[in-house]
């Protein structure tokens, strides 16, 4: 009688078939593993598309020289804002942040789809106080770029509003863009200023505002280099209309198609063979431990 189930009246001539079964059962493990050892798993997986939205970070000068009346109806700030909250409106697919600088750059909003909450911090953007003063280019750029490093983005854009000359910072100009260039970064700038007098408001240590008629210059060959040396842009506006045009001629390219990839279907094939074998394989050992091992030799 066959030892390892004394209560089951079945003859050694009976079990004769077991080895030949445990055969089969171990062929047809391997064969359950062929078609993962084949590839099914590392072919082409699914694909999942989504889209990868452009970047633009709004570098803002707010030096006290942007105060100046030669933009009408009000100054050249105020100008800007407008025509800037009319740009973010025409882009509603870009991520945008908000930096404004002056002596020294400040994010008020970082890279956001957010664009209310851009608008909002635009609205309160406000003349720089007194020992805030100054025109930081250079450090406004880099620091823009900094920001923009990070992300997956479909492109990378600063657009630079100023109306002045470098005079803060360590860095210059051409060293920022350069800094952003090598980062993949493009910097459209725009010139903002007449040739003319005009007046604007400088504050003072005691906190009021004082009144000054000057022709403010503008270093229009060093916006022009930053420019080109990022493959952007570099634009003079004398006023309002003039800005309006061209920040609508400012390009930030459309959302980029990017695929992802899925195991899907692939996966649950790799586990059923997989899952297989192993069952095949362990009634092929409880087969072999129970009862071919019982058998005489």
């Amino acid at each position: 009688m066959f030892s390892a189930f004394p209560w089951i009246p079945i003859s050694f001539d009976s079990l004769s078939f077991c080895p030949r079964v445990a055969e089969i059962l171990r062929f047809l493990a391997v064969l359950s593993v062929l078609p993962v050892m084949a590839g099914i798993g590392s072919q082409t997986p699914i694909q999942a598309s989504s889209r990868t939205p452009p970047a633009l970070l709004i570098v803002l000068d707010i030096s006290s020289s942007m105060t100046a009346e030669d933009f009408k109806p009000e100054n050249r700030l105020q100008e800007a804002k407008k025509d800037l909250k009319n740009f973010i409106a025409n882009n509603p697919h870009a991520v945008v942040g908000l930096m404004v600088f002056a002596a020294v750059p400040r994010l008020l909003v970082p890279l956001t789809s957010d664009h209310e909450t851009v608008l909002k911090a635009l609205e309160k953007a406000a003349p720089a106080g007194y020992g805030e003063d100054g025109t930081a280019l250079g450090s406004g750029i880099a620091s823009a770029a900094n920001r923009l490093r990070n992300g997956t983005w479909s492109s990378r854009k600063i657009l630079l509003i100023t109306d002045g000359v470098n005079n803060r910072g360590a860095l210059t100009p051409l060293d920022a863009a350069r800094l952003a260039r090598e980062l993949g970064i493009s910097i459209h700038a725009v010139g903002l200023g007449t040739n003319e007098m005009a007046r604007y408001f400088v504050p003072s240590a005691a906190g009021s505002l004082t009144e000054v008629r000057a022709r403010i210059d503008i270093d229009d060959e060093a916006l022009a280099a930053l420019a080109q040396a990022t493959d952007g842009s570099y634009q003079r506006v004398r006023n309002s209309e003039e800005l309006g045009r061209a920040l609508s001629s400012i390009s930030l390219g459309e959302a980029r198609a990017e695929s992802t990839s899925s195991a899907g279907e692939d996966l649950f094939w790799v586990r059923a063979c997989t899952w297989t074998a192993l069952l095949l394989l362990a009634v092929e050992f409880a087969l072999v431990q129970f009862v071919i091992s019982e058998l005489p030799g």
